[in-house]
């Protein structure tokens, strides 16, 4: 799992950050005479970018029509020069990642981070890098990245997210112990922050399957049930509407997704996961959470849904260390935790009788 830049705090450590970037001296001038109207134009694709920004956060669709356009706008304004300055190459890489070619903005956003050097801009770049590093699945680049980030963070805001990431790509690369500790420096700092809930919460449910995964189960499902409780936001069917909401309503009729679990399901845009098998593990410990939160008259469908989420993760897993021809570090005790699930929900249903059905009215596998 991977917080995306349109969080909270992400955004103001991008605005503070974009705003690092300085025109040309006369030094500059004499190496490029083109120096002054290239920061102009790259001054022209920051106004494209904090536009995109903006649209990104708003919900309605209208408004997100206007985002290609911003990006292509962007492409026009950096084609329309021969050789670039640093800021229309940084801003060529931005253009590559909003169109999702990640392995192409890498080259030209490695080299922008060697000319900045330590210059304050540089901190966005590892940014960048570090984000296009884990869409391709270079692990280890990516935690050097965010070293990167935080060797030039100044305040704990600043810090709190680069360590979150990173602790997700510490725990992917299999070094659990570590990604526990940082998982508990991020809950510790976050808590201490304002308007860093989300931050918290995230954090709450990597420690919970940081824990499952370090070989101690029970750890990591009260650190879930803890995660659980953070959270009350749902997505419901209420009078034929499917509707968000943050406070119980007696009238849903279907819950899409439960409350407990809104900060890791695929409807949060704060997210993301990569691989995209590895949220079914985050869903199989959430939904065994939500089991367990429930009581033996109700867990049974809970049980099913964690199963069925554990059974994806180790099909998904396999497949895809087929496809790279890298093996998933968590393959075999995924497998082990399945066979749990699978023995708890055989309980569930006995306790709950042949003819039980769940939440849905399904009946019993």
């Amino acid at each position: 799992m991977n917080l995306k830049a349109l969080a909270v705090l992400a955004v103001a450590l991008t605005a503070t950050s974009a705003r690092a970037d300085t025109p040309p001296n006369i030094w500059d001038l004499a190496k490029n005479p083109n120096a002054y109207d290239q920061y102009a134009r790259h001054l022209q694709i920051e106004r494209e970018i904090d536009l995109v920004s903006e649209l990104t956060a708003d919900p309605q669709d209208i408004a997100k029509l206007q985002i290609p356009l911003s990006i292509d706008h962007a492409r026009t304004i950096i084609e329309e020069e021969g050789p670039k300055d640093v800021w229309l190459r940084f801003d060529e890489g931005w253009v590559l990642m909003k169109r999702e070619q990640w392995a192409q903005a890498i080259p030209i956003l490695e080299e922008v981070a060697k000319e900045l050097a330590s210059k304050p801009f540089s901190q966005e770049v590892w940014e960048r890098l570090a984000e296009c590093y884990v869409r391709v699945e270079r692990t280890d680049d990516e935690i050097r990245a965010y070293d990167e980030v935080l060797a030039r963070a100044a305040t704990d805001t600043e810090r709190i997210t680069p360590l979150l990431n990173q602790g997700e790509a510490l725990m992917r690369s299999g070094a659990i112990d570590t990604a526990v500790e940082q998982f508990r420096e991020v809950l510790r700092l976050s808590a201490a922050q304002v308007n860093a809930s989300s931050v918290y919460t995230l954090a709450q449910w990597d420690l919970a399957v940081a824990l499952d995964r370090s070989g101690d189960p029970r750890a990591g499902l009260d650190a879930a049930r803890a995660a659980v409780r953070l959270d009350g936001r749902y997505i419901g069917v209420v009078g034929g509407r499917v509707v968000l909401s943050s406070t119980p309503d007696p009238h849903v009729t279907l819950y899409i997704v439960p409350p407990g679990l809104y900060a890791i399901s695929e409807q949060n845009e704060e997210v993301y996961f990569v691989p995209n098998y590895e949220r079914d593990w985050y869903l199989a410990l959430g939904y065994e959470a939500l089991a367990l939160e429930a009581g033996v008259s109700s867990s049974l469908a809970h049980w099913r849904d964690a199963e069925t989420h554990m059974m994806t993760y180790i099909t998904q897993a396999t497949l895809h260390a087929a496809d790279t021809h890298k093996p998933d570090t968590w393959l075999d005790l995924g497998q082990k935790r399945l066979d749990d699930i699978r023995r708890r929900r055989a309980n569930a249903q006995k306790q709950a009788g042949p003819v039980a059905r769940d939440a849905n009215g399904s009946l019993p596998l």
